[in-house]
Formats: structure tokens, sequence, C-alpha cells
């Protein structure tokens, strides 16, 4: 079981769907992108600018990205000067559906994201990591895997962790710390 945080890997442990404890095989980087004219520059700073109306982020109480959005927002002091140009999607897919259609200047998103579904569409720019708490992706191997497939649920958690598919997951977007 894979998942975009390590809330839910860690659910299904405690819950007693899984034997072993959940592993973190990514990290989740966070940028700012637009598919506008908007001059990204800036950086963060650009969210200050008059000339954007709409900013959207993901909602922080269901979304990893949304978390880290906030925490950046809080830790620039920037959330009580734009608040009024919020935009809230329910997940990074919503949040990304309305930079690629314009129905906002500009979305914080995962770097992932613009590094492959959405290469070539619009400009970004990375987020410091220090203004975050790490984006943990999770994975856990289900006690239904591990009974049907131990041996292939455990090569695939190999596969996730060599230095081959980590250099991949550096390719496209993910800090990896390997």
């Amino acid at each position: 079981f894979l998942s975009a945080n390590m809330k839910f890997p860690s659910y299904v442990h405690d819950k007693g769907f899984a034997q072993k404890t959940p592993s973190v095989y990514a990290l989740g980087a966070l940028v700012l992108w637009s598919n506008t004219d908007t001059d990204l520059s800036l950086g963060v700073e650009i969210l200050r600018s008059e000339a954007l109306n709409k900013i959207a982020i993901a909602n922080d109480k269901n979304a990893p990205y949304g978390t880290a959005t906030k925490q950046v927002l809080e830790r620039l002091n920037l959330l009580e000067d734009i608040k009024y140009k919020l935009v809230y999607g329910e997940s990074i897919s919503q949040v990304n559906q309305f930079v690629k259609t314009k129905a906002v200047d500009i979305g914080f998103t995962s770097k992932s994201v613009v590094m492959s579904k959405m290469k070539g569409v619009g400009s970004w720019a990375d987020i410091d990591p220090s203004l975050y708490e790490p984006i943990e992706q999770g994975v856990v191997i289900t006690k239904r895997g591990q009974q049907a497939h131990p041996a292939l649920c455990e090569r695939f958690i190999q596969h996730l962790l060599s230095p081959s598919t980590q250099s991949l997951f550096a390719k496209y977007g993910y800090l990896t710390g390997k």
C-alpha cells in the first residue's frame, strides 16, 4: 500500500492490517506553479503581488501538500496577507486542475507533477524544503499481500528503496536523501 503521506500506511499498520511498520520511500517536494505569464523569479514573494487574484492550495486537513503549503505561508508570515486570495482544492489533483485550466493565477503543488504529468505546462519555482516539514511518502505491506505473495512484496519494497529507483524518484521531482 503506497501513499503520499505516512498517515494512511501508519493507520493500516495500527489497525492490524499490516505486520511490519511502514517505510518512507521518498519525500515530496513543494513548488509554486503558474500557467499564466506570472514571473516566478521572486519565488513566494510574488504572492504579495496585486496582480495575483487567486492562489490555489490543497486543503491542509487531508492533503499532505496542503499541510506543507500552510507551513510555508505561516513561516514566511504570508498567510494573513494573502488569505483573501486563497482558493482551496480538496486535493493536490484539484489544485493542479485549477492551475492547468487557469482558474487561478498560481498554485502550490508537488514537484513531481510539474516534472512529469504537466511537464512543459506553465512555469514553476522550487519552495525551500526547510520551510515545511518533510512530505514523507509511505509504503506498507498489507497482511493480505504478505500472506499471498510474501517474496514478491519484499522484492517490491527492496525495489522501491534501491539506488536505481531512488534515482528515478529524484529525476521526477522527489527528494530521496539517498
